[in-house]
């Protein structure tokens, strides 16, 4: 009997010691569980984070970074869009290629050896034209800034310089005698070219093309130039204003004064009306949108006003496409 009472009591000691022992082990971690779970989230959005910065270094995330500092260096200067343009012809025989570019650099190729010969360029402008001469001789280079030089491919030196506005050149072509040189700009307008003599600042007499005559009118600017290869001053223009014209070129009969006139042969497709400098006088049964039209395509007469005419003036400012 006492010896069974010894083990129940040693059982019941070994019963509590290990319930004690769990009961602690369990509060320990209860206790230690709310500070572990904060813990463990930070531990994880360190390691969300970790990748993301690096790859904010590295990766797609740097890429991403500098694009929104080139926006926003953008936002605060604005850069300006440059537009290219080239500029190309070849010779009569094609042994050489003329290119222009906008940055006022002229090359000239061998187009056998494929070989750089020449390079020049044009000061604080852009190249928008280029044309060589029938015999090949001179090269006339249309500059953006109102300006066409004329290069010598014989010496490889620059020639004459002809200044005529501000207005680009967009088409420059020489007649098939080579008497004429034509080239259309920004204005609207065909310039008309002769050689003619003039002193140089030597006190010289050289000869060099000069504008003896201007073709107006269009309602656009002039895209392209061509001569007829058969009747002798004659030459057709293409406008952006949808027209094409043939003109014809009238010299003076006297042959001493040098006077020029152009006369319009015929045209087709001409989209517009153009009644720059008509005058309209004495003119009946015209109705308002008529005389209006008339009005803003630039004729002059008095019975286009419409002061005092509440109705006309209301219609007068009125915008019209016609």
């Amino acid at each position: 009997m006492d010896a069974e009472s010894d083990d129940a009591e040693s059982d019941a000691e070994s019963d509590a010691e290990s319930d004690a022992e769990s009961d602690a082990e369990s509060d320990a971690e209860s206790d230690a569980a709310p500070d572990a779970a904060p813990d463990a989230e930070l531990d994880a959005e360190s390691d969300e984070d970790g990748p993301d910065t690096e790859s904010d270094k590295d990766g797609f995330g740097a890429e991403f970074d500098e694009d929104e500092s080139d926006t926003e260096s953008e936002d605060a200067e604005p850069a300006r869009e440059v537009r290219f343009q080239i500029a190309l012809t070849f010779t009569s025989t094609g042994l050489r290629l003329a290119i222009g570019i906008n940055d006022g650099t002229v090359n000239i190729y061998d187009t056998q050896s494929k070989e750089l010969l020449t390079t020049t360029t044009l000061e604080d402008q852009g190249v928008s034209a280029l044309a060589y001469s029938p015999n090949d001789q001179e090269l006339a280079i249309g500059g953006t800034e109102g300006t066409v030089v004329f290069w010598d491919t014989q010496s490889d030196e620059r020639g004459h310089i002809l200044n005529f506005g501000t207005a680009a050149v967009r088409c420059i072509t020489y007649s098939p005698w080579m008497d004429w040189l034509a080239f259309g700009d920004e204005d609207m307008s065909v310039h008309l070219c002769q050689r003619r003599q003039s002193q140089s600042e030597l006190s010289n007499m050289e000869t060099s093309w000069c504008v003896v005559y201007v073709v107006e009118g269009f309602l656009q600017w002039v895209k392209d130039i061509a001569w007829n290869p058969v009747v002798q001053n004659e030459f057709a223009t293409g406008s952006l204003d949808r027209s094409v014209r043939v003109w014809r070129i009238l010299e003076g009969d006297d042959g001493g004064d040098g006077s020029v006139s152009v006369e319009l042969v015929w045209g087709s497709s001409i989209g517009m009306l153009d009644a720059a400098g008509m005058r309209l006088d004495d003119v009946v049964g015209l109705d308002v949108g008529s005389r209006r039209l008339l009005k803003q395509r630039g004729a002059v007469g008095d019975f286009l006003a419409f002061e005092g005419d509440e109705a006309n003036s209301y219609f007068d400012r009125m915008p019209i496409d016609y």
